[in-house]
């Protein structure tokens, strides 16, 4: 078929794109140096799911990306993708994610370099509300072992953590990690750790402190021990290992033994004055054994006084006057010497 064209004879020829046209199509390459964007896809309807830009990787195999952005800069805050929700009110995100896969993961992070204090995920928050969060987890399912934050480390280096929590004000009562637990069963707990090895001295929980207490618990039993140890203490220096205080009838430290192993097991090294400490009064429903010597409390020159042996609290106190070797006991009389 030929074509004239104003008397002009035109033959065969290609038909050929507008040139913007190119840009778009598969393996096309838009560069710029703009000082905002070099491509704005703007989208202005207001339907649920609506999107300005789509990415989709349709291949059933192989690792691939629906959206792949990526920054060479080396400037603080750069970023290879930036999500922003502008609105000033409603639960928007800068950036969600979505996996329906069983094994998968709606958000994923790496930080690929071998050394430096990188981030695969990091969050960060400006509010100074109440429960601002720069990372916030939320398990939505209400009948299995769910885990809204999880972290792990593959480091076996000193100090290597799978959670880190640090709160970086030199005043106020801050919080490193804070755990809540609203149930009201058997067993909830607020914090739970569990080390998982058959051998090694390993901790389930550790605190350290440079100032202060390494751990402070605070409730009807401010810590509770199960096991052929249920807690144990370690002090260095002039601190103590487990420290214990009550008040209103309370009891600084509290040892039951409901099977036939210890309840209470105190150990001293190292020339110590003393492995057990106790200021205040102290009460043993049962039997005391001692291996060893019972060094009792001291006097010499005279008996011990009468108003220390008057009052039926009393009896049974007992004290050892060293200059006539007199062992002197709080009876219903007064006070006795042997």
């Amino acid at each position: 078929m030929a074509v004239e064209v104003g008397g002009t004879a035109v033959g065969c020829r290609e038909i050929m794109p507008v040139p913007y046209a190119l840009s778009l199509r598969p393996g096309a390459t838009i560069a710029g140096s703009d000082e905002v964007s070099t491509l704005i896809v703007q989208n202005r309807r207001s339907a649920t799911g609506s999107r300005a830009l789509r990415g989709y990787a349709s291949a059933a195999t192989g690792t691939t990306v629906g959206i792949n952005g990526r920054s060479d800069s080396s400037s603080d805050g750069a970023k290879g993708v930036f999500g922003y929700a502008g609105a000033v009110s409603g639960q928007t995100y800068g950036v969600s994610g979505e996996s329906l896969s069983t094994s998968g993961r709606g958000v994923f992070g790496r930080a690929s370099a071998t050394s430096g204090g990188t981030y695969g995920v990091y969050g960060e928050s400006h509010s100074n509300s109440t429960w601002a969060s720069g990372v916030h987890g939320h398990a939505t399912a209400s009948n299995s072992q769910t885990i809204s934050v999880y972290g792990r480390t593959e480091s076996n280096t000193v100090g290597a953590r799978g959670v880190f929590g640090y709160a970086t004000a030199t005043s106020g009562e801050t919080l490193g990690v804070y755990g809540l637990n609203a149930s009201s069963s058997d067993g909830a707990k607020g914090v739970y750790g569990y080390a998982s090895a058959d051998s090694g001295t390993t901790y389930g929980v550790y605190g350290k402190s440079e100032s202060g207490y390494g751990g402070y618990f605070v409730g009807d039993n401010g810590v509770y021990g199960e096991g052929w140890l249920g807690v144990i203490g370690k002090a260095s220096s002039f601190g103590s290992g487990v420290k214990g205080e009550g008040n209103l009838g309370s009891y600084g430290v509290w040892a039951v033994n409901p099977d036939s192993y210890v309840a209470l097991y105190v150990e001293g090294s190292g020339g110590a004055d003393y492995i057990a400490f106790i200021d205040g009064n102290t009460r043993v429903t049962g039997d005391l054994v001692v291996n060893g010597y019972l060094n009792l409390p001291t006097i010499s020159g005279s008996g011990p006084p009468t108003e220390d042996c008057n009052e039926t609290s009393e009896r049974g106190r007992t004290i050892m006057r060293i200059d006539t070797g007199t062992l002197y006991i709080c009876a219903n009389s007064g006070w006795v010497g042997k």
